[in-house]
């Protein structure tokens, strides 16, 4: 009788122990964040005795079935980043999850301020992802999450699939947190950060923003997205339209899609350093009017390859051109070649006067593989 009574009370020990719900939570008792802006708070205010600094904006998928909304947005302030939590024990009585961020936002004001203060609460989270997506907006960041796209559960999905998948398709650089924090604090580096705007109440991409260190100083259009990402040397593929012209006819115009590759050398002569940046081009045609058969008239194909080839040189000289007279910051990540090779002499200056007064040359090769002929 005994051996039975201790075998019961073995097997009922170890159903209930075993099962793993003595401290179950159902899921809609949780609130996972897969998107968060952070802005500079614009309204000012006195919070425990000190100045409001920052708005935190998040996105939560609404895990509730009974309830008409697909998300819930929740926007807190605080005298500093992590600080506004403390004010979400007030307005949201669930556990929140901040383990499936995947995009941060930050607001153009936030930008130009700097956002090294922001980054050193986000690096110091454990569950926080360095993969997570940077991008910074038009106006405050805030402000575009109550955007709902079409097609999309949320904007953060949709925000997601747009910056992780945007350079399969273009010319375009996207970067992480964890890239954003190196390219900010090591010498002779500075990050590029994605531009999204509303635009007929559809976020889009419009641009790139130029950075020294942490801080916004310029934009570059989707136009100069181009050739800065090429100078980069962002593994990309994307679409590059050509016109030909002769003696003022056209007698050309069309489409290739390619990819890219760069090479960097460096030479100095005293304090003069010369960059030679050769960038290559290499896939296939996509399109083209005249009915030329290209397989059989090489020189043409070459035409068009010497086309592509010039019309991205130019627009690489112009930012080149731009970057050197105006933003006056290496934003197309060259410097460090020459760190490489002089680093003892080159590292406490390089930030300060040194890619205006370097020479940059740009070759741009363009090969052209399948002309897709049917002869």
């Amino acid at each position: 009788m005994f051996k039975k009574i201790s075998l019961i009370l073995i097997i009922l020990t170890a159903i209930t122990t075993g099962s793993g719900c003595w401290d179950a939570q159902d899921i809609a008792e949780r609130s996972v964040v897969v998107l968060g802006a952070v802005d500079l708070n614009q309204e000012g205010g006195i919070q425990f005795g000190k100045p409001v600094q920052y708005d935190a904006t998040i996105l939560m998928p609404n895990l509730y079935t009974d309830t008409a909304e697909k998300v819930r947005i929740a926007r807190v302030s605080g005298v500093s980043l992590s600080g506004s939590r403390d004010q979400r024990a007030y307005i949201n009585p669930q556990t929140i999850l901040t383990s499936m961020i995947r995009v941060y936002l930050f607001g153009e004001s936030m930008s130009i301020s700097g956002l090294a203060p922001v980054l050193d609460s986000l690096l110091r989270n454990p569950l926080l992802s360095n993969s997570v997506y940077m991008a910074t907006t038009e106006g405050q960041a805030g402000d575009m999450i109550t955007v709902q796209p079409p097609d999309f559960p949320d904007l953060g999905i949709y925000i997601i699939d747009l910056l992780r998948k945007v350079n399969d398709k273009s010319f375009f650089p996207v970067i992480t947190l964890h890239d954003f924090r190196v390219q900010s604090a090591s010498p002779g580096k500075n990050p590029v950060l994605p531009i999204l705007r509303v635009d007929a109440g559809e976020v889009k991409i419009s641009g790139l923003g130029i950075f020294r260190k942490d801080k916004l100083i310029d934009r570059v259009g989707l136009d100069g997205a181009r050739p800065l990402t090429l100078l980069r040397g962002v593994k990309c593929k994307g679409y590059i339209p050509f016109v030909i012209t002769r003696e003022g006819e056209e007698v050309d115009r069309g489409t290739v899609f390619v990819g890219n590759g760069r090479k960097v050398r460096v030479e100095r002569q005293g304090d003069q350093y010369t960059f030679n940046i050769t960038i290559t081009l290499k896939g296939q045609l996509i399109e083209h009017e005249n009915p030329v058969i290209l397989t059989r008239n090489r020189e043409f194909l070459s035409m068009i390859e010497a086309q592509v080839a010039a019309d991205i040189e130019s627009e690489c000289q112009t930012l080149i051109e731009t970057m050197q007279e105006e933003y006056r910051v290496d934003c197309i990540d060259i410097s460090k070649y020459a760190l490489a090779k002089w680093r003892s002499e080159l590292e406490d200056t390089i930030d300060e006067g040194f890619i205006e007064r370097a020479n940059i040359n740009v070759d741009v090769k363009v090969h052209i593989g399948n002309t897709g002929d049917l002869i």
